[in-house]
């Protein structure tokens, strides 16, 4: 996978049972035993993420918005203040196409998959309101000197 495991929990949920399975991989557990999560926690953190990636995105968005909310302020007070917080929900043919993607270490890049993101949520840090994307085409980015996909820029709409 070219994503930082790092840019993919601040940045990245599975959307769909098939993008759940993609996302919650054996990658993604070792990543959070890295951080010093246990088993039983890391169950609980899929369990919220299958909630959310089975959930209708228009009829519960709220669930989405959790989803965002609980990233954001996680981010905010442990890791540093950025200015706002943007979760996009990716299903498991984007989730592919991300991973496949290989923009060169260093590069700044614009990123479409195969369909638009369902939905994406970016909280503010200033007022903590949010904002949704319905149907988004994408987001620019930018990787790490090894080529791994490691910054968010901004959605593509």
């Amino acid at each position: 996978m070219a994503i930082l495991e790092n840019f993919a929990v601040k940045h990245i949920r599975p959307i769909g049972q098939q993008g759940y399975d993609t996302f919650c991989s054996e990658q993604m557990i070792a990543f959070l035993v890295g951080l010093g999560f246990g088993l039983p926690d890391i169950a609980q953190i899929f369990a919220t993420w299958r909630t959310a990636a089975l959930a209708d995105p228009h009829a519960n968005s709220h669930v989405f918005l959790q989803s965002a909310n609980e990233v954001a302020q996680a981010r905010w007070g442990q890791l540093y203040p950025t200015d706002k917080s943007t979760l996009m929900f990716l299903d498991a043919d984007q989730l592919v196409s991300l991973s496949n993607l290989q923009p060169g270490p260093n590069s700044h890049f614009s990123w479409q998959p195969p369909t638009p993101l369902a939905i994406c949520v970016t909280i503010h840090r200033s007022s903590n309101q949010h904002h949704i994307i319905w149907e988004g085409t994408g987001f620019k980015g930018a990787t790490d000197s090894n080529g791994m996909i490691s910054h968010f820029t901004e959605l593509i709409t």
